[in-house]
């Protein structure tokens, strides 16, 4: 073989390799055993693999593409991360439990989640922290919960969930700072789950506030305008982003169960990908090239 040839061979060797190493995944939480697991699988569905065995509920996976390891909540609260092979299990931020609903910026190295008191869950907050640096900051002191914090990949914006004072789920938006706080919906009804594109310019979350069941919407911060992306005679919720914003991961019962979909927003395509248990939580990962 020649030189010339041999070398071409060797660059696409490295360029299958890197290409497999930058392939997505989506992780999940999967009913397994009596308790949820995590479990990640490619974003058409094949290749589902258990990550975690240990017998105790784990929820609201994130990944921490930095570190290459991914975190997820326990029943009791805590906050805890570990590799990408379900290994080296480390807690994190264990003075602030009990904690829910995490959600990590990639670009800034932030965690956002919301911190409940101790004697009650209806009175929680939204903080901060910085996982390089261990400096943490309440974003919200309110005298309504404020909960289910999304911030965005840019670590600019976070849209949030508060009650008013009709008790109802009202969306918020706020810079990462916790200043220029702005409700962005009212009325009857409940908002629920958002999710934020990597800009900061979009948003997506469920809601009944239309009368029926609990459909998929977006709304662009820019111009306030709101539309309906999908829905059927059920539940439809949990939706994240793809990291480019240009596919959408969610969780409906259309069959009786909850399971895991995708839907591209331009084109309205559905896909479901799981169907064999119970499947929550839904988030888009890079885990490397491992099935």
């Amino acid at each position: 073989m020649s030189f010339i040839k041999l070398l071409l061979t060797v660059i696409s060797i490295l360029f299958w390799i890197n290409s497999a190493h930058a392939e997505e995944s989506i992780v999940y939480s999967r009913l397994t055993d009596g308790f949820w697991q995590l479990w990640k699988m490619d974003t058409n569905g094949e290749n589902k693999k258990q990550i975690t065995f240990s017998k105790e509920d784990k929820r609201n996976p994130f990944w921490i593409k930095r570190d290459n390891r991914l975190g997820y909540r326990t029943a009791n609260g805590e906050l805890r991360t570990i590799d990408d092979n379900g290994e080296q299990e480390k807690e994190i931020l264990s003075q602030y439990k009990p904690m829910a609903n995490p959600d990590y910026a990639q670009s800034t190295h932030e965690l956002v989640f919301v911190r409940f008191h101790p004697a009650s869950v209806d009175v929680g907050d939204i903080w901060k922290a910085n996982l390089e640096t261990q400096e943490t900051v309440v974003l919200t002191k309110d005298a309504y919960l404020s909960f289910q914090p999304r911030i965005a990949d840019n670590g600019e914006r976070i849209v949030f969930v508060k009650l008013d004072d009709q008790r109802e789920h009202q969306l918020w938006v706020m810079n990462s700072d916790g200043t220029n706080a702005k409700q962005l919906t009212n009325g009857a009804g409940r908002r629920d789950l958002p999710d934020i594109t990597s800009d900061g310019r979009e948003i997506i979350f469920t809601s009944n506030h239309d009368g029926g069941d609990f459909d998929l919407f977006l709304m662009d911060l820019d111009t306030m305008s709101v539309k309906r992306l999908y829905g059927h005679p059920g539940m439809d919720a949990s939706p994240r982003f793809s990291p480019d914003n240009k596919n959408v991961v969610f969780v409906s019962n259309v069959n009786d169960q909850k399971e895991i979909w995708t839907i591209d927003p331009t084109e309205g395509k559905v896909v479901q990908l799981t169907g064999d248990a119970p499947s929550i939580d839904p988030v888009w990962v890079n885990m490397g090239d491992e099935k």
